[in-house]
């Protein structure tokens, strides 16, 4: 990852054209904010789509990137010491529209749930295969822990014991109490879930003979945005939001 010759091109496209849908997508919900469009806009099932589109595709590459990674101690610290910044921020700033929780409070703590699934998976990596299809159940089935329950759509498996949503703690690992509200939302679970698929997909993917040169595939500037991810997550909001402020102001 420190050359060219060596950096896989193709995850960095990805990204960049996921940051760039990420992008698009925010500006979307800032039109709401300024009445320019309705919020039945962002309620309609291509809005929905379009928002689980991004933050699966960007989850899952951050964890099949883990493995190309090195100082991953000091990645997840920064990555979730951006996430506290935008939830203090935005606490102070937006109290209507406070960031807890967000998805780089995720992608920071998953970094850490990742030094240990690695180690474990380098020690005995025939295991990988196993760990991707349980992690991606699990996914499925705790995709409604928000609403009390295990189970696929409205369909309930098993319902959970109110006791567990009861406070800051267990919000985070998604049990949020009762009266939380978050403008971007992705607790440990499910979401770290995904990002062990990532992690597992890469130490499958990479065994195959030749399979890595695939991805040293390019496309320049969506490659570019990618390598710049995090700065521009934590710069577009503001400078997105303050030019439509100026637009709509006049």
């Amino acid at each position: 990852m420190k050359t060219e010759s060596t950096r896989y091109n193709l995850i960095d496209s990805i990204r960049g054209l996921t940051i760039i849908s990420m992008v698009l997508f925010h500006t979307c919900w800032d039109l709401v904010y300024f009445g320019v469009l309705s919020p039945e806009f962002m309620k309609a099932l291509p809005a929905v789509i379009w928002q689980k589109s991004i933050c699966c595709t960007f989850i899952f590459i951050s964890g099949f990137v883990f493995c190309l990674g090195k100082h991953h101690i000091k990645h997840g610290l920064v990555t979730l010491g951006c996430g506290v910044l935008i939830t203090l921020v935005t606490c102070i700033l937006m109290p209507d529209a406070k960031d807890v929780f967000g998805v780089l409070w995720l992608l920071g703590i998953s970094t850490f749930i990742g030094i240990l699934v690695h180690r474990a998976l380098r020690k005995n990596e025939i295991l990988s295969p196993m760990v991707l299809i349980i992690s991606f159940i699990l996914f499925i089935l705790f995709q409604n822990l928000v609403k009390g329950y295990i189970g696929i759509g409205s369909t309930v498996f098993i319902s959970l014991p109110p006791a567990l949503y009861r406070n800051y703690l267990t919000t985070l690992f998604g049990f949020p109490f009762a009266g939380f509200s978050s403008s971007d939302y992705f607790p440990i679970f499910p979401w770290s879930l995904l990002y062990i698929c990532g992690l597992c997909s890469y130490l499958i993917f990479c065994k195959k003979e030749g399979a890595m040169k695939h991805l040293r595939k390019d496309v320049p500037a969506l490659s570019f945005i990618g390598r710049h991810s995090l700065l521009i997550y934590m710069l577009h909001q503001p400078l997105v939001f303050g030019m439509l402020y100026l637009i709509t102001s006049f």
